[in-house]
C-alpha cells in the first residue's frame, strides 16, 4: 500500500514541477515560485474534492436497497465516481486554469506543467487510489448495507482512510514544497523529490496517527 500512496503523489506531484533545470537562487515567493505553490495548492484541492466525492459514492452504495429505492445501484456507483452532473471536481479543476491565469504571468523558468496536466492528475491519482483498494469495478466491490452491513461499514472506513492518508501526504509535500520555494533550495527535480522522499518517512507520524 505504501508503494501505491507513492506512485499516486509523484504522478500527481511531479506534473507540478517537471524536468526541473538548475536555477539561481530567487528571492522568497518570486512570482515563478508563487505560480508553482498557487497552482499546486489548487491541485490539491482538486484531489481533495474528488476524495469527498468517491467516500460520497461509496457510502450511497452502502445505501442501496432495491425494494425502497435508495442509494445507488453498482453501475450508478462506477458513474458516480467519475463524476456526474452535481459533482464538485469539475469547478475544482477549472479553479487551476483560473489561478494558473491570475498567477503565471510567464512560464516560470525551472519546470511547470499547465494547469490542465496538473487538474487532470490531481482528480485521476486520487480515483486511482480508491481503484488500487476496490478495483476498477467498485461499485460491484462494495457491499449494501441490505445485504451484509459489517462489510460494507468495514470498507466505507477503508475508503475513508485512504483518502484521508493520501489527503495528508499531498499537505506534506505541498509544506516542504512551500518551505523550499520561499527560501530558494527547492529549484531542481532532485530537491523535488527529497521532498517526496520526506513523506514516507513521516518523521511527525501524522500519517502513522491516522493509521492507528
Amino acid at each position: 500500500m505504501k508503494s501505491n500512496f507513492r506512485t499516486h503523489l509523484f504522478s500527481f506531484c511531479s506534473l507540478i514541477i517537471l524536468a526541473a533545470g538548475s536555477s539561481a537562487t530567487a528571492a522568497p515567493m518570486s512570482p515563478e515560485a508563487t505560480c508553482l505553490l498557487k497552482t499546486s495548492l489548487a491541485g490539491v484541492k482538486v484531489a481533495k474534492t474528488q476524495n469527498a466525492q468517491s467516500v460520497r459514492c461509496l457510502l450511497d452504495r452502502t445505501k442501496y436497497d432495491a425494494a425502497e429505492g435508495k442509494g445507488l445501484t453498482a453501475e450508478a456507483t462506477n458513474g458516480c465516481l467519475i463524476g456526474q452532473a452535481e459533482s464538485r471536481v469539475p469547478k475544482a479543476r477549472d479553479r487551476v486554469a483560473k489561478v494558473a491565469t491570475a498567477k503565471c504571468g510567464a512560464a516560470p523558468s525551472f519546470g511547470y506543467s499547465d494547469a490542465s496536466n496538473i487538474a487532470r492528475s490531481a482528480a485521476e491519482q486520487s480515483l486511482g487510489l480508491v481503484q488500487d483498494v476496490f478495483g476498477r469495478d467498485a461499485g460491484n466491490t462494495i457491499a449494501t448495507r441490505a445485504v451484509d452491513a459489517d462489510t460494507a461499514s468495514c470498507q466505507l472506513v477503508a475508503a475513508k482512510g485512504a483518502t484521508r492518508i493520501f489527503a495528508k501526504q499531498l499537505q506534506q509535500f505541498t509544506h516542504c514544497l512551500k518551505d523550499g520555494l520561499k527560501d530558494g533550495t527547492l529549484n531542481d527535480a532532485a530537491s523535488l523529490d527529497a521532498c517526496l522522499d520526506e513523506i514516507p518517512n513521516d518523521s511527525q507520524g501524522k500519517v502513522a496517527r491516522l493509521t492507528e
